[in-house]
């Protein structure tokens, strides 16, 4: 599929001032004036997508500032939030001036929890125990959550041959990558419900890409990542009625502790990318497991 560019270009016509009145096209200009300041939606010196996106009010990104000004602060929700992509992550949104909930199983470094300010919770949780998934759910309880992001994820026996793989290990990567994600997914749905967004997003793979990929091994990492893309759209169709935008999105080979800190991307080039994918998301990308805009297998 290809990406969502020309859609996303024909819902600006529609509101940035053609047949609009000039109270719209004010709002555009201050809007934009307000992106540029901050290095954001600009680009040659008119508004970009983002900005076209962000105040047309069809994309599911929101304007920080002004949901404050209106009583609610936007909030995004990350499990593995204490290193690699996850805390990226999380010092991105904080950095938008959004709440941030980290989910973690280990505790910030308290540096690192500092950077992302007052708005931000840290709340225990270990994607291999149920109690302490339906522990941080009760506390969440009652809270909107705009977007949530499950990142916490590992990568076991990766050079393993066939004859290597443990039963062991597979399980407990099925049980991390696959049925923890849909479990937290399913204690959450109320807190998406009541956020504006409704957006939930899993944190996938290039090796769950049944399409395109080549490189042996990885056994039980590539199908536990594959399984959560499928669940993605299983949850894309039970949830779509009530509004709910279900993604899988794919980083890239990211320099992090999981890749031996080999790869194409730093973490803060990944990240940003993949915020930029969710800041055009809307809900004719229910379902697609994404890299860059664009639909993969």
């Amino acid at each position: 599929m290809a990406p969502r560019r020309d859609h996303l270009h024909a819902v600006a016509a529609r509101h940035g001032g053609h047949g609009h009145d000039r109270g719209a096209r004010n709002k555009g200009r201050r809007q934009c004036r307000w992106n540029e300041a901050r290095g954001r939606g600009v680009v040659d010196g008119r508004c970009g997508p983002d900005h076209r996106i962000r105040w047309a009010g069809r994309g599911l990104v929101m304007d920080a500032e002004r949901k404050k000004e209106e009583g609610h602060m936007p909030t995004v929700l990350i499990t593995g939030a204490n290193s690699g992509i996850g805390l990226e992550f999380a010092r991105q949104y904080a950095a938008r001036g959004w709440a941030v909930i980290a989910a973690n199983r280990s505790p910030f470094k308290p540096a690192d929890y500092a950077q992302l300010g007052y708005d931000a919770t840290e709340i225990r949780y270990d994607a291999q125990d149920d109690k302490k998934a339906a522990e941080l759910a009760l506390r969440l309880k009652g809270r909107p959550i705009d977007v949530v992001i499950l990142n916490a994820g590992i990568s076991e026996e990766t050079e393993a041959a066939p004859e290597e793989v443990t039963a062991e290990s597979f399980e407990r990567s099925m049980m991390v990558n696959t049925y923890a994600p849909l479990h937290l997914a399913a204690l959450l749905e109320d807190n998406l419900k009541m956020g504006e967004a409704k957006l939930l997003v899993g944190v996938s793979s290039l090796a769950a890409d049944t399409g395109r990929y080549d490189v042996p091994r990885q056994f039980a990492y590539r199908a536990s990542k594959a399984a959560l893309n499928q669940m993605w759209r299983n949850l894309a169709v039970e949830w779509k009625d009530w509004g709910c935008t279900c993604i899988t999105l794919r980083p890239g080979r990211v320099r992090t502790r999981m890749t031996g800190y080999a790869g194409d991307l730093s973490v803060e080039q990944a990240v940003s990318g993949m915020i930029g994918v969710l800041d055009r998301a809307t809900p004719e990308d229910n379902g697609a497991f994404i890299w860059h805009g664009t639909e993969l297998a």
